[in-house]
C-alpha cells in the first residue's frame, strides 16, 4: 500500500508498476478521500449531475505543507471520477502554503485549491452547483472512524446522506483487504492511474 504519497515521477511510477505485474504483486495506492464510501456510492448521481452544472469547486485544507502534492493527486482522483478524465488544468497560483488550478469542461469552470491551515484536521470539501441542484461534499481525514457528509440541496429541499462511520484512508485499506481475498475490483486507484495523475498535475 502506497500512503502519504509526496511528488512523484509518472516514468518511475509505471516502472514500478511493470515490475509489480511480472512479479504477480499488488500494489494499492491509498490517497486520503478517493476510497470514501459515501463518497463512491453518491458517483452515480454526482456523474448525472455534472451534465447541468456551471461550477465544480474543490478545497483542500490541511496542516502541513509537505503533504500538498498528496492533496492535489487526491483532488485530481475525485475530478477524474465525476468526469471520467481530467480536463487540461492551469496553475492560477502556487506557493509553498497554497496553490490554485483553474479548467473548464464545456460550459462548467473548475476550480482546485488548497491551502495550508492551523485551523482543525485535513478536509476537502467539494461543491457542485448547477441550476437545479447544489451538491456539497464534505469529507476529513480526522481518526478511521469519521464520516463523510454528502448534501443535495434541490427543489424539494436538502438531503444529506446517511453516514458510514470511516474515512477514505480505513475503505482504501479494507479494498486491499478484499483485493487480497479475491475483489480487486473495489480499489480505488492503481499505480497505474497514479502516474497518470501524477502527470496530469501542472509544475
Amino acid at each position: 500500500m502506497l500512503t502519504h504519497l509526496g511528488p512523484a515521477n509518472p516514468d518511475d511510477l509505471r516502472k514500478l508498476a511493470s515490475v509489480a505485474d511480472r512479479a504477480g504483486a499488488l500494489i494499492a495506492v491509498d490517497l486520503p478521500f478517493a476510497a470514501d464510501r459515501t463518497w463512491t456510492a453518491a458517483l452515480p448521481r454526482l456523474r448525472q449531475a455534472v451534465q447541468k452544472a456551471a461550477l465544480l469547486r474543490s478545497l483542500v485544507t490541511t496542516t502541513e505543507p509537505a503533504t500538498l502534492p498528496e492533496a492535489r493527486l487526491a483532488q485530481l482522483a475525485m475530478i477524474r471520477a465525476i468526469l471520467d478524465e481530467v480536463p487540461s488544468l492551469t496553475a492560477a497560483s502556487a506557493h509553498q502554503d497554497h496553490y490554485a488550478l483553474t479548467a473548464s469542461e464545456g460550459r462548467m469552470a473548475i476550480t482546485v485549491t488548497a491551502v495550508v491551515s492551523p485551523s482543525g484536521p485535513p478536509r476537502h470539501t467539494l461543491d457542485l452547483l448547477g441550476t437545479d441542484q447544489h451538491w456539497h461534499v464534505d469529507l476529513t481525514d480526522e481518526g478511521p472512524a469519521h464520516p463523510a457528509h454528502i448534501t443535495l440541496a434541490d427543489a424539494t429541499g436538502q438531503h444529506t446522506t446517511r453516514p458510514v462511520f470511516e474515512t477514505g484512508r480505513r475503505a482504501a485499506w479494507i479494498a486491499l483487504f478484499d483485493a487480497l481475498t479475491g475483489d480487486r475490483a473495489r480499489l480505488t486507484c492503481s499505480i497505474a492511474e497514479l502516474a497518470e495523475l501524477a502527470e496530469q498535475c501542472p509544475s
